[in-house]
């Protein structure tokens, strides 16, 4: 395998310093290695690591980036939209070792990409500050100082071991001379003895001074003895082994794997009185071996100091003279902390926060954090406890939501008393500012204290800092994030209506001010430098869009100006690849169209026609809304139209189901629950379309409209399709049943029309499965019975097969109009039965509406046909314990088939009761049907028949029968 390079403060050797590997697309590794290396080593003297080819050898390539302290990534387009070693091998290595990850996003704007790739890793950005105000470097270095140690530090750990030992190894035996270093530390005395090795002995490389040096300072020779020892000239027969002969160095050779007879002499023939050979493979053997070598500290008592244990922990974290051991680290430095060691507590709410050496473990951070504050109170200095609290205060703040609510009372605590110890502190403007801002957002869920202290945060902003670019982008970010906040606090983002509430009407207002101020800072950089500001000058135009989206509060024009520059930002960032930006240029265009969509029958009354500068339309050329004229009349107005709003809408809407749809057949396969969304909401906007030009006077307009029905149709399916895939990509992630049951419940016997109606109001509203079941009916009352049946039944596999929980009254509908479809009893019954099988629980919900009714009557005329009359009277009977409300001709006919299922059963009291019930209803409407009157006429003579009384039944048939 090709060998590994590595850039040093100076021309010294990598051996004995920490390991930082840097790792990026390949393309992007000339332009950022030499810049962050740099940044990197003027503070730490560490060896930067680095691999430009693709490994021949991936167990040998694992190996090396295994003991690594950490991988240092540039974040860039290439390395997140582009196959590369970086993204798809080292990463995931990194996050499933739990080595630590510094992302340092290089380009404004990838945050969602980077997310959908990275997860929740926190990340550096290069153009962008924050709450903390430190520049890009010292962001850098601080978090370095959380890896790796400074070399005070770093000289007390080497400090800390009781002795030393030299291993020599053959390189291509790595593996097993990382494994015989496992086995010496797992003997619990040898624990605090360190292990030289040269970490990665590269070719034409002169290490004689620094292993004569370690030989002098150690205490015994350890040769891992394998057969590459003798089948080769190598370097540790012609110098190493010498060399500790030489200084009269105790030698201990470990057999690390397997030698034939021959080999086994071959070295002792190579390697002069070479010592008897321990197995390695013997744990007594070798324990009893290190027992003779190291009596004293053997025999002595292990210090359990917690000084002690914390530098042994950090060696075993770092690989500083020892392997890298997470597990012994931890363990080590746990008990250092729990003997309330405060460098211990701190590296180790550390090692939780960012999950280094151990898994992530926000609660356990956080325990950990406030322990060293409760320490710290106690005996410490007032500057080094507001540094905890403000540690401790950030890390709440970088959190998620949920975990900052859990947590809120923390917060509260740390708040008050970081404000309290403030003010006996000195601190800069800078440094007030920094903590105001951050004290205004952590306590986001206290409207009066983040109130309090934004508007501290905004007197000091002005006289904090200069003018520089860093900081009016800062001014620009903490601008949208207030905006972002009183927005939310408005209510925006879910039901908005300010009138109801002057306290949200100004927070509303609060919001509209910062959002522009925003704006206006991002588009002055953005005049000053396009390329490097366009990303945050699109992201916070989509945030003006966004809070517009409910409730506009400036002209239409404005909102609508401001779609189309950010959509056209996000297109040219798309350039250089087209992937890049789709997900947010998805979602912005998506939004725009639902905008313009907006209230749309009052905007059609306005006559209101925006002609966005957007060249969409030539992604849909062949939709059929691009037939319609722009100006049409309807057949009772004479006012004329201007339709280019709402094509502009569908435009937008198309394009982004485009975008979508060509992220995930790039294979990021995370935008299913958005291109679902699309779907549903171009569907409903062709459905309204639809509806809205039935009465317009043009030609080939009945044409179109049928066109947007069946595209229409088509935009449902495929949301059906998107969702069925998301679930079988991800199986454990469940639909969450919408239960509109309740109204179910008024206490009345049956469902009352307004019942009903404001079931289909309430589905039709929150359920895009209701509005393609409502939608399907539409079809066929277009007499697109084709198209119906066909989403019928699309919607009949996705509940059985991908939605079991769906509203158990839309899956009987739309259950009973699919089975009703099938011409034979038997298939009839196959479909309707297996309601009555899954949904058992939720009949009773069901009980008392009409929808029951009428599935118990299908299944009990089903029944009927096929003559099993026992099973039939059981669904006769269950569908009159209902008792719906009846128009005449439906209880007519009930009663009619309830009379032949009686007759069936030979029980002629009942049936004539049911006939003549049924009877009764048709004479009382004032136009009876004739066919049907006649043939329950003929029915009921049938029964008085077979009771015996032929007379009446002759009298009844010549009185009532009327003429076909």
């Amino acid at each position: 395998m090709k060998d590994f390079g590595y850039q040093l403060r100076g021309e010294t050797s990598p051996h004995g310093r920490q390991r930082v590997y840097f790792t990026s697309h390949p393309d992007d590794f000339d332009l950022y290695f030499e810049e962050i290396s740099q940044i990197v080593l003027k503070k730490f003297d560490c060896a930067i690591w680095y691999f430009r080819d693709d490994p021949d050898d991936e167990d040998e390539y694992s190996l090396r980036i295994s003991e690594m302290q950490l991988f240092i990534i540039p974040i860039t387009k290439n390395f997140l939209m582009t196959p590369n070693r970086a993204r798809d091998i080292d990463l995931p290595y990194a996050l499933k070792h739990n080595i630590p990850i510094l992302p340092l996003m290089q380009t404004s704007g990838l945050d969602e990409p980077f997310a959908r790739i990275c997860g929740n890793l926190h990340y550096i950005e290069k153009n962008k500050c924050d709450v903390t105000t430190l520049t890009y470097e010292q962001k850098i270095q601080k978090f370095l100082s959380f890896i790796l140690v400074n070399d005070e530090l770093l000289l007390k750990i080497r400090q800390a071991f009781y002795a030393r030992i030299f291993l020599s190894y053959r390189k291509k035996d790595r593996a097993l001379a990382n494994r015989l270093m496992e086995l010496i530390h797992d003997i619990p005395f040898c624990r605090d003895i360190s292990i030289w090795f040269d970490e990665y002995l590269l070719p034409g490389e002169d290490f004689n001074d620094a292993i004569i040096n370690a030989m002098k300072n150690s205490q015994l020779f350890v040769l891992c003895v394998t057969e590459n020892l003798v089948n080769e000239d190598n370097y540790i027969r012609k110098t190493e082994y010498p060399k500790a002969r030489e200084l009269s160095l105790p030698i201990m050779p470990i057999l690390s794997a397997a030698l034939t007879d021959d080999q086994m002499n071959s070295l002792k023939n190579l390697y002069d009185d070479i010592p008897e050979i321990v197995d390695g493979f013997d744990p007594g053997q070798l324990t009893n071996s290190f027992y003779t070598k190291f009596t004293d500290i053997a025999m002595s008592e292990k210090t359990e100091d917690p000084m002690h244990l914390f530098f042994i922990g950090l060696a075993y974290l770092n690989g500083i003279e020892v392997e890298i051991n997470h597990n012994r680290a931890a363990e080590l430095i746990t008990k250092a902390a729990d003997r309330n060691y405060l460098p211990a507590i701190e590296q180790l709410a550390t090692m939780y926060r960012i999950g280094e050496g151990v898994m992530r473990n926000p609660e356990k951070a956080l325990e950990l954090y406030e322990k060293q504050i409760k320490i710290l109170s106690e005996s410490a200095e007032d500057k080094k406890l507001y540094e905890a609290l403000y540690d401790l205060l950030k890390f709440l703040y970088e959190s998620d939501f949920l975990f900052r609510y859990k947590h809120f009372d923390c917060v509260k605590r740390s708040t008050i008393r970081i404000a309290e110890i403030a003010a006996n502190i000195e601190l800069g403007m800078g440094e007030y500012f920094k903590m105001f801002s951050l004290l205004a957002f952590v306590n986001v869920l206290d409207d009066d204290i983040c109130n309090m202290f934004v508007k501290s945060a905004l007197e000091y902003l002005p006289r904090a800092y200069g003018e520089d670019e860093r900081m009016l982008s800062e001014e620009a970010f903490f601008y949208s994030r207030l905006a972002s906040l009183y927005y939310q606090r408005s209510a925006g983002y879910i039901v908005y209506n300010v009138s109801a509430n002057p306290v949200y009407k100004e927070q509303r207002k609060q919001s509209e001010t910062y959002i522009m101020k925003s704006i206006d800072l991002l588009e002055a950089l953005y005049r000053k430098d396009p390329i490097k500001w366009k990303g945050d000058y699109a992201e916070v135009l989509s945030i003006f869009c966004s809070m517009n989206y409910s409730q506009p509060f400036c002209d239409d024009r404005i909102i609508v100006k401001n779609m189309e520059l950010a959509i056209r930002l996000y297109r040219e960032l798309c350039e250089d690849n087209e992937l890049l930006y789709a997900v947010k240029l998805a979602a912005l265009c998506l939004q725009s169209g639902d905008y313009l969509a907006f209230e749309i029958d009052f905007l059609w009354e306005k006559a209101l026609g925006i002609c966005l500068d957007l060249d969409s339309e030539k992604y849909i050329s062949e939709a059929p809304e691009q037939g319609i004229p722009l100006r049409i009349s309807t057949e009772n107005s004479a006012d004329v139209y201007d339709i280019r709003r709402i094509r502009k809408a569908l435009s937008l809407m198309r394009y982004s189901t485009a975008l979508y749809e060509a992220y995930a057949a790039k294979g990021y396969d995370d935008c299913w629950l958005e291109l679902a969304q699309a779907y549903s909401c171009l569907s409903r906007l062709l459905s309204c379309l639809s509806v809205w030009i039935e009465d317009v006077q043009e030609n080939r307009i009945e044409e179109i409209r049928m066109e947007l029905l069946k595209d229409c149709c088509k935009c449902y399916q495929r949301m059906l399709a998107v969702l069925r895939t998301f679930t079988e990509k991800y199986p454990e992630i469940k639909y969450k049943s919408q239960d509109y049951c309740d109204l179910l419940n008024a206490g009345d016997d049956a469902l009352s029309d307004e019942a009903l109606n404001e079931l289909e109001h309430l589905a039709y509203e929150k359920d895009p499965f209701a509005e393609c079941y409502n939608f399907a009916v539409q079809l066929y009352e277009n007499d697109l019975d084709e198209e119906s049946l066909q989403l019928h039944t699309d919607l009949y596999y996705f509940f059985k097969e991908v939605y079991p929980n769906a509203d158990a009254m839309l899956v009987l509908m739309n259950l009973y109009v699919y089975a009703c479809s099938k011409e034979h009893p038997n298939e009839i019954l196959a479909v309707l039965l297996e309601f009555e099988d899954d949904k058992q629980t939720t009949q009773d919900k069901l009980a008392g509406s009409r929808m029951l009714f009428d599935y118990y009557l299908k299944v009990a005329q089903c029944y009927l046909e096929m003559a099993d009359f026992c099973t039939a009277e059981q669904y006769f009977t269950k569908a009159n314990e209902i008792k719906p409300r009846f128009y005449p001709y439906e209880a007519a006919e009930f009663y009619g088939s309830y009379a032949i299922c009686k007759k069936g059963l030979g029980d002629l009291t009942m049936a004539e009761t049911f006939a003549l019930k049924g009877l009764e209803y048709f004479m009382s409407m004032e136009h009876p049907p004739v066919k049907e009157w006649n043939k329950l006429c003929q029915e009921y003579a049938s029964i008085l028949i077979q009771m015996g009384k032929e007379n009446d039944a002759k009298e009844w048939l010549d009185e009532m029968l009327p003429e076909e």
